[in-house]
This record gives C-alpha cells, structure tokens and sequence, in this order.
C-alpha cells in the first residue's frame, strides 16, 4: 500500500538541491552505474530519445541499470507519440468510417493522448518535467568553476 501525500524526494536530489534533509537520509538506495545500452529492438525514434536523454540523466546521477525499464517505456512511449502526432498531420483529427455515415475522431486522437499520458508519467519517474527538476541545479560537463553560484559563494568567502 503507498503512503498518503506527495511522493518521497530522492536523496540525490535533495543533494542537488543542498537540502539537510539529504544529509538525514541512510539506507535509500542508489542507482548502479552502469546503465544497459539501448534495446535492439526499440524503433529509430526510440532509440534516438534514448540516446538523447540518457547522457543528460547519467551526468546527473540520477539514472541507473534498474531504471532501464523506465527507460524503455519512456522512450516507446515518445515514439508512439510523435508516429500518432505525424500520422494526424497527415490525416486529420477526424475520420468517416466506411459503414458509418458518422464523422468521429481519428483513432490516432485517442493513441496521441494514452502516448502523451505515459511519456509524462514515465518521464516524471526519470525527473523529466520541468517541476521534477524546478529546484535542481546540476553542473554538467563542467566543474565548479564553470557555477555561477559556486563563484558567487566563492566571492562572498562562504565556499573555499
């Protein structure tokens, strides 16, 4: 049975964050890391998100060989997206069966909306949505040199 309430932070982004509570945190455990690469099986848009998402996940830490199936699902679920978002540019939003007189909605409305709800849920798992990652500040392919907070906290004598 889940807890009642907002879901649990991750220590690493409490860390990110420089929470204290982080600093309370024992036992969580952490992602492995090494991540599996990406399915042979999976579509060319799939792996081209795979492999343009995970290095950005993988330099935060914050990704890890058990989230390979989050991963996955996130990635089927952008490629199901995008097919379901060219197909109706193609299209249309409506069609007219053959048996039926009747003007409905394309069956690609109904696969753009589950793709869209599972790319969103998977991807707030990975910290994709802007209010995941709102209050997360990472240095990327950088060092602490290259923060800009780093420096100011070095300027007013607080970070040595």
């Amino acid at each position: 049975m889940s807890r009642p309430g907002p879901k649990r932070t991750p220590t690493k982004t409490l860390e990110m964050r420089g929470s204290w509570l982080a600093k309370t945190r024992t036992g969580e455990p952490q992602p492995s890391g090494k991540i599996p690469e990406c399915p042979d099986w999976l579509d060319a848009d799939a792996h081209a998100e795979w492999n343009r998402v995970l290095p950005q996940l993988e330099a935060m830490g914050i990704v890890g060989a058990t989230d390979y199936a989050v991963m996955v699902g996130y990635c089927e679920s952008w490629s199901q997206y995008k097919m379901a978002v060219e197909m109706l540019a193609r299209t249309g939003p409506l069609h007219k069966p053959r048996n039926d007189g009747e003007v409905r909605r394309s069956p690609m409305v109904f696969i753009l909306k589950d793709a869209r709800e599972a790319m969103l849920k998977f991807g707030r798992e990975l910290g994709l949505s802007p209010s995941a990652r709102s209050s997360v500040s990472v240095v990327v392919g950088g060092s602490v040199e290259d923060d800009p907070l780093a420096a100011l906290l070095r300027k007013r004598g607080s970070l040595n």
